[in-house]
């Protein structure tokens, strides 16, 4: 299986989500890998950062960058390799294979590369007002089944609803699970105890 975590608003915790979700599935037996396409390899370096709080993760990042001074029609240029590597990639792990994609902001046709492979989408939103057209425009760019989760420490209040409907666009599905502020994610830890990330996990493959 392979699963996005994408929105075009910067600030979402892509990586973090990333990489955590990717150690959420470690922990439910499956073979798990990252393939990072961020143009800063963000799951990359947030791992790196959690191996020298003294996290030891058995996760592999394979790491395939998108410039980001690339322009859209350059990106496509480069869609069959990247789709390719991936492909590789899950093929590798075998049998209960997850690869977790990490995505940049801002790059709307490295969704619409990635979309013809992907099994899901999984899109962060922190329902502030900034977050709506960005979102809108992530959910218009791809045809995969995407799934909403709330992120940040705003997934609870009731303005996160109000800004929802704000995107005008409907995610196929909802989670019902959330993730909230953690200062272990915040500090690049990988907690002892992660039931969020393991139930959006499970939401994600159902």
């Amino acid at each position: 299986m392979i699963i996005s975590v994408a929105n075009l608003k910067g600030g979402l915790m892509r990586s973090t989500n990333a990489a955590l979700l990717a150690e959420a599935y470690s922990r439910m037996g499956k073979n798990v890998a990252i393939a990072d396409t961020s143009w800063d390899g963000g799951a990359a370096h947030w791992l790196k950062l959690a191996h020298q709080n003294g996290n030891v993760s058995p996760i592999e990042v394979h790491e395939f960058p998108i410039d980001a001074m690339l322009q859209a029609h350059q990106i496509a240029e480069l869609g069959d390799e990247l789709r390719a590597n991936i492909q590789q990639l899950e093929e590798s792990l075998g049998d209960d294979a997850v690869v977790i994609v990490d995505t940049n902001a801002r790059q709307e046709q490295k969704l619409r590369e990635l979309d013809s492979i992907v099994d899901c989408v999984a899109v962060p939103f922190d329902g502030s007002s900034m977050s709506v057209e960005p979102t809108r425009r992530t959910l218009l760019a791809i045809n995969a089944p995407t799934i909403m989760f709330g992120c940040g420490p705003r997934a609870d209040e009731p303005m996160y609803q109000e800004m929802l409907n704000k995107v005008g666009v409907k995610a196929t599905r909802e989670a019902s699970a959330a993730i909230g502020y953690s200062e272990d994610a915040q500090r690049c830890r990988i907690p002892d105890d992660m039931p969020d990330y393991e139930a959006l996990a499970s939401e994600l493959i159902q």
